[in-house]
């Protein structure tokens, strides 16, 4: 095994990790956040705030992304190429797996007495359930994203 140093000297070290993986990256960090602020705050113990704050943060989700790629323009660093649209299509195939099982799952659970007791029963409970549902897709998608891209970056 090398030591680090020798690492460097030899110009083996692995590339820096580029935009696209450091947004999917901190993007499913913060969705994961969202997901345990919605479960703890809008599922165990009801709060209207909690669900709002994520419903909120999920409509704005959109421009975190682009505001973070003008900040990245503005230092002259490639955005996206070819290898980023697949990698990209991929993380929406992801996304919209999970979404469609959570969704069909949910109605499932909805569909059946034994099963919709489990769900509290608290205004919030539903709609928390289905914002959770979009949020762990959003989790699903930019984690896909995220590996793909380290994957992509370690095999070069």
């Amino acid at each position: 095994m090398m030591h680090p140093e020798d690492i460097r000297k030899t110009g083996m070290e692995p590339p820096v990790a580029g935009f696209g993986e450091r947004f999917a990256s901190s993007m499913a960090i913060a969705f994961s956040g969202m997901a345990l602020m919605l479960c703890v705050g809008s599922l165990v113990r009801p709060s209207p705030w909690s669900f709002y704050a994520v419903a909120f943060s999920l409509v704005l989700s959109y421009w975190f992304r682009r505001r973070l790629a003008s900040d990245e323009q503005r230092h002259n660093e490639v955005m996206e190429d070819e290898r980023d649209a697949a990698i990209l299509a991929r993380s929406e195939r992801v996304f919209r797996r999970f979404a469609s099982c959570w969704f069909v799952a949910l109605a499932l659970i909805l569909s059946m007495d034994a099963t919709r007791s489990v769900i509290p029963a608290h205004a919030y409970a539903l709609p928390s359930l289905v914002l959770l549902g979009v949020v762990g897709a959003n989790i699903a998608g930019h984690f896909a994203a995220a590996m793909a891209y380290r994957r992509d970056r370690l095999a070069q």
